[in-house]
């Protein structure tokens, strides 16, 4: 199953298979291969609807897909450090293998398994990951949107600023946060400054 953009979204293997996707368009492929080593491949575009997207109580034999959270917001992470990704629940208890593929673009970043991403030398910049869930017979995918931030620097794009304050007058500067009058009995002036990095 991948998106317009030929970007995979999820695979699966045998007779039935399930998996969970968020509302939108997808192109899902069909390989079938037979003893012999004949192959057919066909094609089709399908849309999910709210209303089917990740429907609850859909089981196969009884047993139900691994469930992964739906984000509304963007996941946020900084240059070296890491990102965790929403916990993955099974409604039958099943073990979960995850797998993520992070994306900028239609190009692949890096890949791995596990609930966690570690940003060691990842830019900074938006990019999207492509997570999967299998339990061993059923799968589910989704896929997040993560902003990936310099250090010190926020997911907005501004620096931490720098507050200094001091007050001068005719004799100098001094630490002093308030006005403070100078020996010829006037005020002396207050200032603020805000350094940016």
């Amino acid at each position: 199953v991948g998106l317009p953009s030929k970007q995979p979204v999820a695979n699966a293997t045998g007779r039935v298979a399930q998996i969970k996707l968020q509302p939108g368009p997808y192109q899902v492929g069909l390989l079938i291969v037979d003893s012999s080593g004949g192959n057919a491949i066909a094609q089709k575009n399908v849309v999910v609807d709210s209303t089917t997207a990740g429907a609850s109580g859909s089981s196969v034999n009884g047993d139900n897909p691994p469930n992964i959270p739906q984000l509304l917001q963007s996941l946020e992470g900084e240059q070296g450090g890491q990102v965790s990704l929403p916990t993955v629940t099974d409604p039958d208890g099943d073990s979960i293998t995850i797998r993520w593929v992070l994306k900028q673009g239609a190009s692949d970043i890096k890949s791995g398994a596990g609930g966690v991403i570690s940003l060691a030398n990842v830019p900074a910049g938006s990019y999207s990951i492509a997570v999967t869930a299998g339990d061993g017979s059923l799968t589910s995918a989704a896929i997040y949107q993560l902003r990936v931030s310099s250090p010190g620097v926020s997911s907005a794009g501004y620096s931490t600023p720098t507050v200094s304050r001091g007050v001068s007058n005719s004799q100098g500067s001094a630490g002093s946060t308030a006005p403070q009058p100078n020996p010829s009995g006037s005020l002396a002036s207050s200032s603020l400054t805000i350094k940016l990095p």
